[in-house]
């Protein structure tokens, strides 16, 4: 079930910068290649909910208001199943 709700939230909150299957073509980070366990947690924790800005530029907005918990949660898991190292 989370991973249905991750890929559904994912693809409505996420797709049109991080690409569709978390493959990216842009500027924003491909997601497949998100660091597995603690340490990519508290990073993807950190970016999704403050998003990222840098010289006064939104890279990435905040989430926060967007997604709930179980939702944030549920879009890890969807990553954590199309990660690759490559």
């Amino acid at each position: 079930k989370a991973l249905e709700i991750g890929k559904s939230a994912y693809t409505q909150n996420c797709a049109a910068c991080h690409g569709l299957e978390a493959i990216s073509g842009g500027i924003a980070p491909d997601l497949r290649h998100l660091d597995v366990g603690s340490a990519g947690d508290e990073w993807f924790v950190e970016r999704v909910r403050n998003g990222a800005v840098r010289d006064g530029r939104v890279y990435m907005p905040k989430m926060a208001d967007y997604l709930s918990q179980e939702a944030l949660w549920a879009v890890r898991t969807y990553l954590d199943s199309v990660h690759t190292e490559e």
